[in-house]
Formats: C-alpha cells, structure tokens, sequence
C-alpha cells in the first residue's frame, strides 16, 4: 500500500509565507513508525518546492497513493483544503487531515466532502491503524483518535491516548524530503552564533503550563512527556553522520522543564565527546545558573525565551506565572555564563493600551539580546483570549482563523507601523554596540598611536566597520 505525506504551501498573503522552509518532522515522524510497519510512504514538501496545482497534480497521479495525509495549522488550512480537493478530482485515495488545526477544528473540518478522515492529536498511532484498517478492507468505525466523513454521515470516533512513551518511536523519516534543499540555517545561525548546517530535533510532548494566548495544550496536552537522554544524543549522532549536522535547534515549547533530563543530555553530549552547537527555547522561571553553565559546557550557545511583554499586567493578561524581575534575572544569568539570549514579544494583546506597549518597548531596549522577534498579537483558535476576542468584538482584521486585535488605541496597521520603528532602533543601536566593541578591540591591537599610518588606518577601518 502506497500512502502519501503531503506538506501544503502557504498562501503569498499569510503572515508565514517568506519565513525559511524546515523540514516537517511531524510529517517525518508519521512516516517513520509507518515505513516501521512495512508500509511504502512518500513525504511531497509543496511549501519548500513551492509546487504549483498542475505541478502537484502530477506527483500524485504518478506515485498514484491509496491514501493521503496532509497537514494543516490555522494558517494554511485553506491551501490544505485545496490539496485535499486536487486529490479528490484526479484519484479515489482516502484524504486524510491532520494537524493543530484538524484537531482544534475538527468538528468543521469533518464536513468538508473533500475530506474523508480528520486525525485529532498524535497522528503517528492514529494514521498507522487506519492504514492497517484499510489495507486488510477493515471498517474504520472504532478507530480511536479520528472523525470519518462516509457520504456526508459524521462518525465521531473516541479518542486516543497520547504517547506516554515517546521512545517507543522511531527517528523521523528525513531520508523522504530533498535535505540538501531547505536551508537549515534557523535562530542564531544568520548571527554566526551557530555552525551550519543547523537541523531540529524534538524531544518532548506536553506544556504543564497554561498561557492564556496558546493552545499547545489542546494539541498535545498537559502531560510532560519526554524521549530518553541517550535516544536524544543517539539522534544527534545520526544527524552529524549522515546530514553533516554541525548545529542542533530543540524545537520544542520548554527544552528546561525537567532539568534532571537536561542535564542528562548534557552529560551524554559531554561523554561521547560530541562537537555539536546547540540552541533551545524555555521559559525564564525555568534556569538557574547551575543549569546554565552545564548546558554552556555541553555546547549550548544560546537559549531563545517567551518574554512577551514588559508590562506586569499583560504578563498577568496572558497567565505567563513570570515577573519582569523573573526576565532580567534569566537575561542575565544566561549572559553571565556565556550564553546568547533571544526574546519573544507581543503587543496588542486584548486589553492593553500604549502604556502597556510602551513598557514592552522599553524592556527590549534594556534587555540588549541577541535576537528580538515582536509580532502584533493574534487570537489563536481555542485559546483562552481567543473565546474573549471573539465575545468582545476585539478585532477588525484576520487571517483565516487567526484574529488581530483592535481596541480605541491601535488596530493591526499601527502596531506594525510600531514594530517597525522599533526594529529600526534595535537595528541602529546594535550598530553602535558593534562599533563601540570593534573600537576597543581593535583600537587596543593596532594602538592609538599607528592610526596616523595610512596602511595600518586602512586595516583598522576595515575591522572597525
């Protein structure tokens, strides 16, 4: 049986449409456990080859699959959609949808008649029963963790556990995407902080914590499940024999959460003495020094963390259970030991005014990271603000199921136009700190008093710049 993992491609309009192509490792790891189980998979990355329909159209007619997945968020679910009816009008392949937005969506997502089975949560048990279900001509009614759309009846069928035991799966199936094509460059590789090629691994499931703006939750749930520190390092090691990986991303909600298993990796790192550059997200109420320094040993370079916003109250908004005291504290503990430090902001969150904004503004310039991301809030489907902006009226503007906010201070317009201007700034004053820093290194190397020499002028200038 032939089955096929399709990746959509994002409309030119999303907000996601320019950012860098990455591997699917959800994708990667479905096809893993069913190419385990004897099945033949195929993985089409339409948004990294930027595929056409006629061009789609015919990678399908020529691997001629009796099923096939595809993945969708709330960004692209439209451009999911419209795979999903290509595959319909060209072959008799049962469609399958996955992803965050199936499983957020799937009581609309269902009775869309392209559409014939929505996979809710983990999909690597899910879409492997179905498999087997439809190879042996078996019904799929009972088939946990999935909703069946026969002939327009809705089948609602119960839900799956989510993997207790992570290492139970195989390492994604990256041998099914063109690896030479994406770029791997992601983070704090455009800052030379990292080593490329950069490439991600995910080793845990589950947030304990319960921020208002999220639904990482709903998608995965509460329950921290984690892969086993040894597995963890055994990955790396296949990356950097077979892909050339010099860097690793940990792309995963909160790397930090149980730091008996961080330290874990870390040591095993350090035993099989493996050269590798790393970077991980956390929450800055999830580190302390000890931690850091264990982590910079090991190979850390950098840790990118959800700040979201300096103002006490929209931290208290957005049920984040972290002060600024918390952020500066992190910030500097994580510098102290060596580390680059990234930042995630947000303003516009419902409710909050220019004051609030401000203060936000204000703690990145203090902060003097590494790297910033600021983007204008957006209500994510079935997250707790997402429900108010929805009940208040609080938005003006969306992009398919995501909601910008609007209030009698700004809409979605004026706090790019904000945004903007502060990228600016960050951008000139980190000009300054370069200059500065270039001043008094190379200053002290070619000394104050050969400057006056034109050859030696020339080549301070050049460094200086």
């Amino acid at each position: 049986m032939k089955i096929l993992l399709i990746n959509p491609n994002y409309h030119p309009e999303s907000p996601t449409y320019k950012i860098s192509p990455v591997p699917p490792l959800g994708l990667m790891s479905i096809a893993s456990l069913l190419e385990k189980e004897g099945f033949e998979v195929r993985i089409i990355d339409a948004f990294l080859l930027k595929l056409s329909e006629g061009e789609l159209s015919k990678e399908i007619i020529e691997y001629n699959p009796e099923i096939v997945g595809i993945t969708s968020d709330s960004i692209n679910f439209m451009e999911s959609l419209r795979v999903a009816r290509i595959v319909k009008t060209i072959s008799n392949a049962f469609v399958v949808m996955g992803g965050c937005h199936a499983t957020i969506r799937a009581n609309q997502v269902i009775k869309h008649p392209e559409i014939d089975i929505v996979v809710i949560g983990e999909g690597e048990y899910t879409l492997l029963e179905i498999a087997q279900r439809i190879k042996d001509q078996q019904s799929l009614y009972g088939c946990e963790g999935c909703y069946l759309n026969y002939q327009g009846i809705i089948i609602k069928n119960p839900p799956r556990s989510r993997i207790n035991n992570l290492d139970e799966l195989p390492f994604p199936a990256r041998h099914l995407v063109p690896f030479e094509k994406y770029p791997r460059v992601y983070l704090f590789g455009e800052s030379g902080i990292l080593r490329y090629p950069i490439d991600r691994i995910n080793t845990s499931r589950g947030c304990p914590y319960n921020c208002s703006f999220c639904s990482s939750r709903i998608i995965w749930g509460a329950k921290y499940r984690t892969r086993n520190p040894k597995l963890v390092v055994d990955e790396i090691e296949h990356l950097i024999t077979t892909y050339g990986t010099k860097s690793i991303y940990f792309r995963e909600d909160n790397f930090t959460v149980n730091r008996k298993r961080v330290v874990g990796i870390c040591e095993e790192l350090k035993a099989r003495n493996i050269d590798i550059d790393w970077v991980c997200s956390s929450r800055v109420n999830l580190v302390n020094k000890t931690l850091l320094s264990k982590m910079h040993d090991a190979g850390c370079k950098a840790i990118w963390y959800g700040m979201e916003s300096g103002s006490e109250t929209t931290l208290n908004k957005l049920n984040k259970e972290i002060t600024l005291q918390d952020i500066k504290t992190a910030v500097s503990l994580t510098k102290e030991v060596g580390l680059a430090v990234g930042g995630s902001f947000m303003i516009g969150v419902p409710e909050e005014t220019m004051k609030d904004i401000n203060l936000t503004i204000n703690l990145i310039k203090e902060l003097k990271l590494t790297r910033t991301t600021i983007f204008p809030f957006m209500a994510i489907p079935d997250s707790e603000l997402y429900f108010e902006v929805k009940k208040k009226g609080f938005y003006n503007s969306s992009f398919g199921d995501l909601l910008y906010v609007r209030t009698a201070e700004f809409n979605k317009k004026h706090l790019e136009k904000i945004i903007a201007n502060l990228r600016k700034d960050l951008v000139f004053s980190y000009q300054i700190d370069n200059l500065k820093s270039n001043f008094l290194k190379y200053g002290i190397k070619y000394g104050l008093q050969t400057l006056t020499h034109p050859s030696k002028l020339k080549s301070f200038l050049k460094h200086l710049i």
